[in-house]
């Protein structure tokens, strides 16, 4: 399952946002994108997903204009996930279950219900099905906004910071699963990131944006200390350890 974007512009009222987007996403890629805060990323994701409309370019699913989409076919293409999930009285096994309406009929069906278990499980909640949101830290919200996405079966994931709020053991366990998910499942994944050396780990593209524009796309093998100094303004050296590759802030850094 192919996404194009091809020259997206976005405004917000007279201001530019995101100019001249082009990017691609091939089927069982993790993509990270990186940038400065402020420079259009999570933007990025809503105008993928037609939660924003752009002023001008397009983006489409296997040659399918995502933006003459209605709803329902939006959810089942992409499975969002936002920055914080919003607390509610609703238990998280409820809350998983709304990824599942795309799918469903009048009542959900066994099926359904055997598959929010499952996504409860795989993200670690499975303890915890029946806790209502808002007795939640926000570390297990963003869990459950992961595993509501994940029933929605989308083609493609598009995950905005998903481990902003998670300790270090969660980030990890959460970043495993969406790599494991792209590479068994006929899905693809976009996370907006600031963390360099999580990306570095677990990502095979790299999409760097500046000042609302893409500065470079490469692969792993391709970020190097120049891109980083060019989009951070930070210089860093880029290290290997354990078969990783490590960005590393220099000793001297601007004030």
């Amino acid at each position: 399952m192919k996404l194009q974007v091809k020259d997206l512009d976005f405004h917000y009222r007279q201001h530019a946002v995101l100019q001249q987007i082009d990017l691609e996403l091939h089927q069982g890629e993790l993509m990270a994108v990186l940038g400065p805060n402020g420079v259009g990323k999570t933007t990025l994701l809503r105008c993928i997903n037609a939660m924003h409309r752009p002023r001008g370019g397009t983006i489409t699913v296997e040659d399918i204009n995502v933006l003459r989409m209605g709803s329902r076919d939006i959810a089942r293409h992409f499975g969002y996930v936002a920055q914080r999930g919003e607390s509610a009285r609703m238990t998280a096994f409820d809350a998983v279950l709304l990824g599942r309406t795309p799918h469903m009929g009048w009542r959900p069906a066994r099926d359904d219900l055997q598959k929010v278990e499952a996504a409860l499980q795989r993200i670690g909640l499975g303890e915890l099905s029946l806790r209502f949101l808002d007795e939640m830290s926000g570390g297990e919200l963003q869990k459950v906004c992961i595993a509501r996405a994940l029933v929605q079966e989308p083609h493609i994931l598009l995950l905005d910071e998903p481990t902003s709020s998670l300790d270090l053991k969660n980030q990890f366990e959460i970043l495993q699963t969406i790599r494991a998910i792209t590479r068994s499942h006929p899905v693809s994944a976009i996370m907006t990131m600031h963390d360099l050396n999580s990306a570095l780990r677990f990502a095979d593209r790299f999409v760097f944006v500046k000042a609302g524009r893409i500065y470079a796309d490469v692969a792993a093998s391709g970020v190097t200390p120049t891109i980083v100094q060019a989009v951070y303004g930070v210089e860093v050296d880029i290290l290997e350890h354990s078969g990783y590759r490590l960005v590393v802030p220099r000793a001297t850094c601007p004030q």
